[in-house]
């Protein structure tokens, strides 16, 4: 390793003698340290010790999925790192590998669920002129969120609660940050020209990540959530994504869609 390289990033923030991953719940749905592949014990004692003399005592990391190699890394390494990790079941996200085909998703699905889907999609386009429209640039992002909002706000009313000015500034901020990486998706299900419903995606590497949606409900009759979801999907299987992933949330149409459950698990450490 030459000195100086940079092999990792720890976004924390303390409280006390307790350092946080950064990472509000609300808006994050599991968290992680950015570390080179192969150097976790190098970044791990680097950061220990780091705390350990600011005297920071637990390190807090939220919410992480299983497979992460900072699981792994502290499982097996506890004693030599001189600190002891917790660890325990947390929530669900769902998930599911994409075949290379829209029939080859279709046929992975109940027949109930197949037959409901051709049902709701014929009723969707025998009421009028239907468009599916996607987002993935920073141009007009304003208006285009703007759309986004109230469709959002429509939903329900613990949605509209959650849409508090500083939130609707971080949404603003977030997807126009996106956008200039290259990694935003949002897909609008319009109904005569008018928007129904829209999913808020985040596409990175060969996984598609629904971060959020919304869809007006003048419309509900034809189902423009659902619809819009599907439509989600489809896209992501015609670019030969690899990945769906719904995120946290039990929400019935993520297991009506081939999602599968997948524990989070809640992590903190004790530095010795």
């Amino acid at each position: 390793m030459i000195k100086n390289d940079i092999i990792g990033i720890a976004p924390l923030f303390i409280e006390g003698d307790t350092a946080f991953l950064i990472g509000d719940g609300n808006v994050c749905d599991y968290t992680d340290f950015i570390v080179s592949p192969g150097e976790e014990m190098h970044f791990f004692k680097a950061i220990f010790h780091h705390l350990r003399q600011t005297g920071i005592l637990h390190l807090d990391c939220g919410h992480m999925r299983e497979y992460f190699s900072t699981i792994s890394t502290l499982m097996k390494n506890a004693d030599s790192l001189h600190c002891i990790m917790h660890s325990e079941p947390s929530e669900h996200i769902y998930t599911f590998e994409l075949p290379q085909t829209w029939e080859g998703y279709l046929s992975r699905l109940t027949s109930k669920e197949r037959h409901e889907i051709r049902r709701k999609l014929r009723r969707l386009y025998e009421a009028g002129d239907i468009n599916i429209r996607i987002v993935e640039t920073a141009e007009h992002i304003g208006s285009v969120m703007d759309t986004f909002f109230k469709l959002f706000r429509m939903n329900m009313p613990e949605k509209s609660e959650f849409m508090t000015g500083s939130m609707e500034s971080f949404f603003r901020l977030l997807t126009a940050a996106m956008a200039e990486a290259g990694l935003l998706r949002i897909l609008f299900l319009d109904i005569n020209e008018e928007a129904a419903a829209a999913v808020l995606c985040f596409d990175y590497r060969s996984s598609v990540y629904l971060y959020n949606n919304g869809y007006n409900r003048q419309y509900r009759n034809l189902s423009p959530g659902f619809l819009s979801k599907l439509s989600g999907i489809r896209d992501s299987i015609q670019r030969g994504r690899k990945s769906f992933n719904f995120l946290k949330g039990d929400e019935t149409y993520k297991r009506r869609l081939g999602g599968r459950p997948e524990m989070l698990r809640r992590v903190w450490i004790e530095l010795k």
